[in-house]
This record gives C-alpha cells, sequence and structure tokens, in this order.
C-alpha cells in the first residue's frame, strides 16, 4: 500500500513536470508567433506604434486592428496566470510574462486600452494586474 502510494506520488510529480515543460514551450511558441505577426505583417508596426503613442491618432481601421492584437495579447497573457496558480508554469516563465504585462501597461495608452477592454478578461486576473500596477 505505501509503496503503491510512493510510486503514484513519483507518477504525480512526473505527470505535472511534463505539463509545465509542455506549457513552458507552448507559451514561448506564441510569444514567437507574435513577435513574427508584429514583424511580419505589413503596416502592422505603424498601427501597434501609433495605438502606443496615441489611440487617437488611430482610424475606425486600425483600431479595431490594434484592440483585437491587445485582446489576443492579454488573453495570452491571462492564460499564463492561470496556468501559474494551477501550478502548471513555471515561476519564472509567469514572472517574465507578469512584467511584460505590466510594461505594456504602464504605458499611458497601454493603461487607456486596459480600462476600455479588461472587462473582457476574467475578474481574478484582471484583479491581479490591477493590484500590480497599483
Amino acid at each position: 500500500m505505501i509503496a503503491t502510494l510512493i510510486y503514484l506520488t513519483i507518477q504525480i510529480r512526473q505527470i505535472r513536470d511534463t505539463v509545465r515543460d509542455n506549457n513552458f514551450s507552448i507559451q514561448s511558441d506564441r510569444a514567437i508567433r507574435h513577435s513574427h505577426f508584429a514583424a511580419g505583417t505589413p503596416g502592422f508596426m505603424t498601427v501597434f506604434r501609433k495605438g502606443c503613442e496615441n489611440l487617437d491618432q488611430l482610424s475606425d481601421d486600425e483600431r479595431w486592428i490594434f484592440g483585437t492584437y491587445m485582446y489576443a495579447l492579454f488573453q495570452g497573457f491571462q492564460e499564463s496566470y492561470h496556468l501559474h496558480r494551477a501550478g502548471l508554469m513555471q515561476d519564472f516563465q509567469w514572472e517574465q510574462m507578469r512584467n511584460s504585462t505590466v510594461v505594456y501597461l504602464r504605458r499611458p495608452r497601454g493603461r487607456r486600452w486596459w480600462e476600455s477592454g479588461r472587462d473582457m478578461l476574467d475578474g481574478s486576473f484582471v484583479a491581479y494586474i490591477d493590484e500590480a500596477l497599483s
């Protein structure tokens, strides 16, 4: 009986470690895809920079592009938050994601987007980020 419990404990730890490793790869791949999209989509960086500098400079179509990208970006941050809370993401990886989130939102225009877009995200994630920003 004790041997079985020890064996199951080891198996559970190995499964958790495998899931963490997979999540690391998934999150890293997501960051790379975002970078490739931003750098490789003609005109996107202009829209993104304009949006980060002053949302009022954007046309209606550009606001949709900027807002959609920011929503996708923060969906990824939110997913990482929940994975970390569940113990399925390494601390160092979550710290990188958290710091990226805070950097975006400490910019005045990022903060403005946050104020308008955060209602689309999970309440516990929003509360966590709001606390990190204060």
